[in-house]
């Protein structure tokens, strides 16, 4: 089995242990009804997998999924398509960020690539636009912010504790990789696979019935790292 089938196969579990959500909860103004947006992916070729709510800063919003068939790059352009006027937050190989914004409701998509898998996974949150970002990023008990990491966005999971943090640093993917295997080995979590040797790394660890997947790349845009961390307590049961 290759290293990217692997990687798509412990998304793909991920997503069927509950990580994986869908959400259109807010009625916002360009559309008539929440499945109305939902209508506008997958007119877009993107499949709903599953929805629930979340918490962003003590606030309630919806966070959801699609699955895309083809690249990150395509799964931007139809979300583009979707959203008129969506932002490219940032953009590499393997991970992208859009966001979309009115007086309302702030919309924003991660992109998850499988590499040669051919999909790319989208989770979507919804929040209102007068929330503010935090500098200080919501993580998971014993999952650490990147120590010279710019937060991005925070979201736990209502119905589970799930959580999903992304950053960005100035430092190469690797001494991220490198950071998150020594911390997380350092207390108990075991690295599921060897890591990738590419620019662009992953690490997927275990924990009882724990599991972290940690994700960083370049940005194609201003070569900075970016990072995702999707942490599921009792992933495994």
């Amino acid at each position: 089995m290759t290293p990217s089938r692997r990687r798509f196969l412990m998304l793909a579990a991920l997503f069927s242990l509950g990580v994986s959500t869908l959400c259109y909860g807010r009625v916002f103004s360009r559309w008539r009804s929440s499945r109305h947006a939902a209508e506008a992916l997958d007119a877009q070729g993107g499949k709903s997998v599953y929805e629930t709510g979340f918490t962003h800063q003590g606030h309630r919003g919806m966070l959801g999924t699609f699955m895309f068939d083809g690249a990150v790059s395509d799964a931007l352009r139809q979300i583009a398509k979707a959203f008129p006027g969506a932002k490219t937050v940032f953009r590499n190989e393997q991970l992208g960020q859009m966001s979309w914004t009115d007086n309302e409701v702030t919309l924003s998509w991660l992109a998850i690539g499988t590499e040669s898998s051919g999909k790319t996974v989208v989770f979507q949150t919804e929040r209102a636009s007068a929330e503010q970002e935090s500098a200080v990023p919501e993580m998971p008990a014993g999952i650490p912010a990147y120590p010279n990491g710019r937060n991005l966005f925070t979201a736990r999971m209502d119905a589970d504790g799930t959580a999903l943090a992304t950053a960005s640093t100035i430092d190469a993917p690797a001494a991220v990789d490198r950071f998150y295997e020594s911390h997380l080995s350092g207390h108990g979590w075991m690295r599921a696979f060897p890591p990738s040797t590419g620019e662009s790394r992953m690490g997927v660890y275990l924990h009882r019935n724990n599991m972290c997947i940690v994700l960083a790349g370049r940005d194609f845009g201003d070569n900075e790292t970016r990072i995702a961390v999707l942490h599921k307590p009792q992933g495994l049961k």
